[in-house]
């Protein structure tokens, strides 16, 4: 059975908080004392990329003052929409799965819209309020897409039935192999309840990936290859070609090519080494850099992969 429950803690916190809002310990003190696990995940992330916490916490007085009850009204329709996407999921998923699944409304650290996650061996979706001010994410259908979203992420990782490797996917974060994979799975995933509703772009971003997809597929191939940030692929504050997250279109054609091969859940369950071999074949495939310079010929060869392998990790 599929357990999912959700949880707004914007009200409480803020609550707790407003008493004085220049008080960047009261802030502190309420994650710490009450949501310790929440605190030490975000307190992580800021250290990893390199985040001032005191300033982010500035930005929510700042908002505070502003505006006092946008972050009450964002979380409402964040507890609305996280109800229907739940009955969503369940009714999905409900005899494919033994899990507990938590979804947190909070008041984040800049630690994105959508994070999907996992503490004390349980599966977590956290959405984060703040990042949906700033980016701008305050529609329903927005919401709606996020959940979604990050649902796609538990639904591949309750696939492969460990848990405890979470941790140490979530530290590839910034792996272009494994971001193509992951978003692009969680993407697909999504796809099955929204269709070509997916994406948080307009329809003119979607045709011009169309267009332009041997491009967008050499320059990411060309990346890896010279470990090359992909960053700009999938940061919605980046772009390449002036057009942002090209890395989800990239990644969900990618998964579209396994499931010539294989079912979702096998491709949840691809050991990351194949996952490897069958983007550097995908990629090559549909690369310009093959139909201009025949690169390789072909990646078949395990002679040419090694190549590669070693082009892209020197």
């Amino acid at each position: 059975m599929l357990s999912i429950t959700v949880t707004n803690i914007v009200d409480e916190l803020l609550s707790y908080f407003l008493q004085d809002v220049d008080n960047y310990e009261l802030f502190v003190k309420f994650y710490e004392t009450r949501y310790p696990w929440l605190w030490q995940k975000q307190f992580s992330n800021c250290q990893r990329i390199g985040l001032n916490i005191k300033r982010c916490i500035n930005e929510i007085s700042n908002h505070l003052a502003i505006s006092p009850k946008t972050f009450n009204n964002i979380s409402r329709i964040c507890l609305e929409e996280s109800d229907e996407v739940k009955n969503s999921v369940v009714n999905k998923y409900n005899d494919c799965f033994d899990a507990n699944v938590k979804v947190y409304i909070y008041i984040d650290l800049n630690c994105g819209a959508g994070w999907a996650t996992q503490s004390k061996q349980t599966y977590l979706v956290l959405i984060g309020v703040k990042s949906l001010i700033d980016l701008g994410f305050n529609t329903r259908n927005t919401i709606k897409k996020i959940l979604f979203h990050e649902f796609g992420h538990i639904v591949s990782w309750m696939y492969r039935n460990k848990i405890e490797e979470i941790e140490s996917l979530e530290q590839k974060d910034y792996d272009p192999i494994y971001m193509l994979y992951s978003e692009g799975l969680a993407q697909r995933i999504a796809y099955d309840f929204l269709k070509s509703n997916c994406w948080f772009q307009p329809k003119k971003w979607y045709y011009w990936c169309e267009r332009n997809f041997e491009n967008l597929a050499q320059e990411y191939f060309q990346r890896m290859l010279n470990n090359r940030s992909v960053d700009d692929f999938f940061n919605i504050m980046l772009s390449y070609k002036d057009k942002t997250q090209t890395g989800y279109f990239i990644g969900l054609k990618f998964i579209n090519y396994l499931e010539n091969k294989y079912s979702i859940e096998e491709i949840t369950k691809l050991e990351l080494s194949d996952v490897e071999k069958h983007i550097f074949n995908f990629l090559l495939k549909n690369s310009q850099h093959r139909r201009k310079h025949g690169v390789c010929g072909s990646l078949r060869s395990t002679k040419c992969l090694s190549e590669l392998r070693k082009h892209r990790y020197r």
